[in-house]
């Protein structure tokens, strides 16, 4: 069987997504997503086609990998944004054969590092990785729910929910871990407008933030200001934030972040996944 490798940006985009939704049916986290919801997922990804793969088999797109492309802590990064394959095609070391064409591209590209995240019982994908070189750097956890810790939030004048000009030396104060690939600061302004960046002031001091897609309820960071933690002020972060987004996504939660996950817990939301963050260095 003649496996062909080519650079995603040749591939139709619908193709891509037909293939997309095909790889993942039988998926442990079952879903089906649109051409504009996956093309937006990937932006906000800062994908580069030109540096994302596809395997072909007679013609038919069977696997993908698609990379998002970024400057993080002063090198040029890649994130595997997204791995897939058609069922009937596993087992004809697909993503391995894709890995083996990528990978010396982005080296030639000036790419230091690799990074991806994998579930935790996706055992042969992750038996894929490592055997790639990627290794474990660290458990995280995603969550999701309403809001429903509503009786302890008690509003006055002195507060303020608004946007906020992020400074993020400053932000990053506030920071108990490293946020992941969507979360990183140079990811949140790659989306633009698409994010809400708003603060939460108490008599004009800043004491937390979140950055979220008002569409789809996704947070891609938030933090409490150490000073006032344990006040209520994650609280009445999120009370803001579940007015304009009733049901709310959080990924990637550092695992060792015990405070931030029983928070999370407590205002309603659920650990429905977790995850190995892998990286290989180039």
């Amino acid at each position: 069987m003649e496996i062909e490798i080519i650079s995603l940006d040749k591939i139709p985009f619908r193709k891509l997504v037909l293939c997309f939704n095909a790889a993942f049916s039988d998926y442990v986290v079952k879903f089906t997503i649109t051409e504009d919801a996956l093309r937006e997922r990937w932006e906000n990804t800062g994908a580069d086609y030109s540096l994302s793969f596809g395997a072909m088999i007679a013609g038919e797109l069977v696997g993908f990998i698609v990379h998002g492309i970024n400057e993080k802590d002063g090198a040029l990064m890649a994130y595997n944004a997204g791995t897939g394959v058609i069922p009937t095609y596993r087992g004809f070391k697909i993503t391995r054969n894709i890995y083996k064409y990528a990978l010396p591209l982005l080296r030639a590209k000036g790419v230091k590092q690799s990074i991806l995240e994998v579930i935790q019982e996706n055992e042969p994908a992750l038996h894929i990785y490592e055997s790639m070189g990627f290794e474990i750097t660290r458990e995280v956890s995603c969550f999701s729910g309403n809001f429903t810790d509503h009786k302890h939030v008690e509003w006055s004048s002195d507060l303020e929910f608004r946007s906020l000009d992020a400074d993020w030396n400053k932000l990053r104060t506030f920071w108990d871990f490293k946020p992941d690939w969507e979360g990183e600061p140079s990811s949140i302004r790659q989306t633009g407008d698409r994010l809400m960046t708003m603060g939460l002031y108490d008599k004009g001091v800043l004491c937390g933030y979140t950055a979220f897609n008002p569409e789809s309820g996704k947070v891609r960071q938030f933090a409490v200001r150490k000073e006032n933690r344990r006040k209520g002020y994650g609280r009445l972060l999120f009370s803001q934030v579940a007015e304009v987004c009733p049901r709310l996504t959080i990924n990637n939660i550092d695992s060792d972040a015990a405070g931030t996950i029983a928070f999370l817990e407590t205002i309603g939301m659920k650990n429905h996944i977790n995850q190995y963050e892998m990286k290989l260095a180039l």
